[in-house]
This record gives C-alpha cells, structure tokens and sequence, in this order.
C-alpha cells in the first residue's frame, strides 16, 4: 500500500496546544490524533493504515518534533515577516500589565504572550557599519549585546494584537518557549534584585548581565546561534515535506 504524509519542519505553537489536549487518551489513540494534527491527513485516513506503519512514522518522525527544545532568538521572520523581542527594559506600563495578567495561565495565552514580545520589525540598522563592528567584537570577547537598540518594532495595540497573536500561533513552539523563559526569568530576577514587579526598574546594563549570566544558558542555544553567525531564522509555517510509506 502507497501511502504520502506531509509532515512539517517543525511544531508550532498550535500545533502544540492541540496536541497537550490529548494527554490523557491511551498512546495508540494519542499517536493518532498527533498524526492528524501535524500532517495533512485526517484521523480516519491515518485509522486505515496498518499499525505498524502509524508506529513506524510516529518513532521515525514525530517522536523528533514532538522533541521541542527551547531556543530564544530575538529575531524571526516567519512568512515574509521580520518580528523583533521587544526590550524588557522599555516596555511601557501597558505592555507589562497585560504580559502578568496573561502569564498567570502562559501555556493557554501563549500566542497572546507571543504578540507583546515579538511584534514586526519596522525600522532597522542590521546593514550599517556600527552593526557589524559591534557583533564583530562582541562575538571575539563572547559577551552579550545590546541587540535591541538596532531595531524598532511596531507600538503596542491591543487590538492589533489579537491579529498578530493569530499570524504567531504558527512559529516554532520552541522559539515560543525560549521567549517566554527569557520574559518570566528576567521578571523574576528583577523581582528578587529589586523587590518590584517590574524589571522596568532594571537598567538596560543590569537588565542584559543578569540575561547573560543567569537566563540565556538556560533558554538553549538560539542566542548563542544568532550572537555567532547573525543569522536570522526565516520560516514558513506551511513547509512541509513528504514521506511515502
């Protein structure tokens, strides 16, 4: 039996909501409805293939999407989008406000949370001479820049972030997970250095040596990527490809 799968490069972040739905069923039909939110195919088209088959994509290919691992780069382009982190430090009181109120359940307002740090870049310096003197030394002395002063973002909406937290909801689950580490654990290290809710408080030099030595080793090596080669991720969240089985 010829049987084609689409199968994505990567999990998204719906892709993973959907997916912690199904923890509870027993793991055949866990494998199934997985399939069927990752691929192209449905529940009863993937119900017709021998088991063997279901086990042999979901071992081969599936267990290594499912195997999401936190990265933070503070830029991405997805579908022709370029989207910048939005600095801790300069984030208005609104911005702050909505982020706690939303963290409180961050799995269930992730993409929410996603459409206050990361919002599309709309002026940037990334091909000027300062630009790659800087990463140049910086990446010989292995520090952490200030990467934000390079660029700017669009200004906080609240309406328009219910749009982008929509476009959002298929970027990596890892990029996802990586930002909302990198938020939550300069809050709380803000929090403990200053005794305030907001790391708002937080100079930008004290804000980017408490990153460097406490969160970025800890959000995987999507920093480290970006610091050393500069390059910027660029996806598409319909790419696919395809297995015959």
């Amino acid at each position: 039996m010829d049987f084609t799968i689409a199968i994505p490069d990567y999990l998204s972040i719906n892709q993973l909501k959907q997916i912690q739905l199904y923890e509870h069923l027993s793991e055949l039909d866990r494998m199934i409805k997985i399939l069927s939110i990752v691929s192209d195919k449905t529940e009863d088209e993937i119900r017709e293939l021998p088991s063997s088959s279901i086990l042999q994509i979901y071992s081969d290919v599936i267990t290594n999407l499912l195997d999401v691992k936190n990265q933070f780069f503070p830029i991405f382009e997805l579908n022709g989008v370029k989207y910048g982190f939005k600095s801790i430090a300069k984030m208005s009181l609104g911005e702050y406000v909505d982020l706690e109120m939303l963290a409180k359940k961050p799995m269930d307002n992730i993409e929410d949370i996603m459409a206050i740090l990361y919002r599309p870049i709309t002026k940037n310096n990334f091909n000027t001479f300062k630009w790659a003197l800087e990463h140049g030394i910086n990446v010989a002395k292995g520090q952490v820049e200030d990467i934000f002063k390079f660029y700017e973002i669009e200004k906080y909406d609240v309406e328009k972030r219910f749009d982008n937290a929509e476009l959002l909801k298929g970027m990596p689950a890892g990029f996802a997970l990586g930002a909302l580490s990198f938020f939550l654990q300069v809050a709380a290290l803000s929090l403990k250095n200053t005794q305030t809710s907001s790391p708002k408080n937080l100079s930008k030099r004290e804000m980017m040596k408490l990153a460097k030595e406490t969160v970025f080793p800890n959000i995987g090596d999507g920093l480290q990527l970006f610091t050393s080669s500069r390059k910027v991720p660029s996806l598409t969240s319909l790419e696919t490809k395809l297995l015959q089985i």
